[in-house]
C-alpha cells in the first residue's frame, strides 16, 4: 500500500501519516483527519460511534478478505478487482496503476498531478517494510 504524505485544509498543506498497520491488516485513509483516525481505532477493536467516521474513507488490505473499503461507515465494501485507491488523487492512481504502475508510482503520479497530494510517498506491505520514494 502506498500513499502521500499531504494534509489539506483550505490554503495550508502539512505532512501526515495515512497508512496504518493494524493487527494483520493495512489501512490506509482518506478525509478529515479525526475520522481517519476513528477508522483506525474502530480496526483495532475500539467502539466508536458511526459519525466519527463522517467524512473519511478507509481501504483495508487483508491478507484473508483482501481490499475492503469503508466510505463514511463502519460497514466495509469488498473490491472485487485487483486494485483500488481512495483519496483527492485516487483517480489519477487509479488511472496509472490500470496502466501497470506499482502503487508507488502510482501515487507519485497522483502528487504530480492533483495539488491535493504531496510527497514523500510512504509505502507499507504486509511484510511490515516501510519505505519512502520522493521521485517526482
Amino acid at each position: 500500500m502506498a500513499a502521500d504524505s499531504q494534509s489539506t485544509e483550505g490554503d495550508i498543506r502539512r505532512r501526515c501519516e495515512k497508512i496504518y498497520s493494524v493487527g494483520r491488516l493495512l489501512v490506509g485513509a482518506a478525509g478529515d483527519t479525526g475520522a481517519c483516525l476513528a477508522y483506525v481505532r474502530y480496526l483495532r477493536g475500539e467502539e466508536i460511534s458511526p459519525e466519527e467516521v463522517k467524512g473519511a474513507s478507509a481501504i483495508v488490505l487483508c491478507p484473508k478478505r483482501g481490499i475492503l473499503i469503508y466510505e463514511e461507515t463502519t460497514e466495509p465494501d469488498p473490491v472485487l478487482d485487483e486494485f483500488f485507491a481512495i483519496g483527492s488523487g485516487g483517480d489519477v492512481a487509479l488511472g496509472a496503476m490500470h496502466m501497470g504502475a506499482s502503487a508507488v508510482e502510482s501515487v507519485e503520479a497522483a502528487c504530480r498531478w492533483n495539488v491535493q497530494c504531496g510527497l514523500p510517498v510512504v509505502s507499507l506491505s504486509l511484510k511490515r517494510s516501510r519505505s519512502g520514494s520522493s521521485r517526482r
